[in-house]
């Protein structure tokens, strides 16, 4: 009988040290997801702090991997390195990209510049000397105002040219885009609207709703007849950051 107490006692003690191992597992898991999650949280917030100008002229902010937009029409996608510059770049008719190496413009007829602050005032695709290729000539000139946004994008193509300037709201939101242009002998006028509704974890837009009023004339602006219209369209994007 004596025996049979013993057993019970130990069988006892054994269920009780394992379901306190057990418990002490569960609560050190509980922790470690808890510590998983709080270093995940202290990485997001790190990586939404990140900015360099690159990150700063298209928008967002982070260590940004790629950002696709969409307004329904055509998709955009724009590349960056590790370090937060410019990788890549649509450039005109789609027929080829800007390819940056350590945030400097690279490949045959490919060239950029940056100012003091280490913002890109300039980056250009220029093949004037081959006949083949001069058509798909395509030049970027931007200014910055002091938050380092960029204010006014001059883009020159063959025979064509636009400028386009840039307003922000408080939180440096792009809210309205002016855009005045020739394309050989049509002119034109398109004024932009933003209204964002749709950001992701690092505060980085993913849908804004835009209004967009154009006119449009041929020939000289003061006495062609005009033609005008408005649209409404939604542009979204998507982001991916490097882990």
């Amino acid at each position: 009988m004596k025996k049979f107490f013993l057993l019970v006692i130990c069988i006892g003690a054994i269920i009780s040290c394992a379901a306190s191992c057990k418990s002490d597992r569960e609560e050190g898991k509980k922790h470690a997801v808890q510590d998983k999650g709080n270093r995940q949280d202290e990485d997001s917030d790190k990586n939404a702090g990140f900015v360099t100008p690159d990150l700063m002229l298209f928008g967002v902010k982070g260590h940004v991997k790629s950002v696709e937009t969409n307004d329904g029409k055509e998709k955009v996608r724009i590349t960056f390195d590790g370090k937060g510059l410019l990788a890549s770049y649509p450039c005109t008719e789609g027929s080829r990209d800007f390819i940056f190496k350590d945030g400097k413009a690279v490949g045959k007829y490919f060239s950029s510049k940056r100012n003091a602050n280490g913002q890109l005032v300039r980056f250009a695709y220029e093949p004037y000397e081959d006949m083949d290729e001069h058509w798909y000539t395509d030049i970027y000139e931007l200014t910055y105002n002091a938050s380092g946004r960029v204010v006014t994008t001059v883009q020159t193509g063959w025979e064509s040219s636009s400028t386009t300037k840039h307003e922000y709201d408080g939180k440096e939101l792009c809210t309205r885009e002016v855009c005045e242009g020739m394309a050989e002998s049509l002119g034109y006028k398109v004024i932009t609207t933003y209204t964002y509704t749709k950001f992701d974890d690092r505060g980085n837009w993913t849908e804004r709703k835009c209004k967009v009023h154009s006119v449009e004339w041929e020939g000289e602006e003061e006495t062609a007849e005009k033609n005008t219209s408005d649209a409404t369209s939604v542009e979204k994007r998507v982001i991916t950051y490097y882990r």
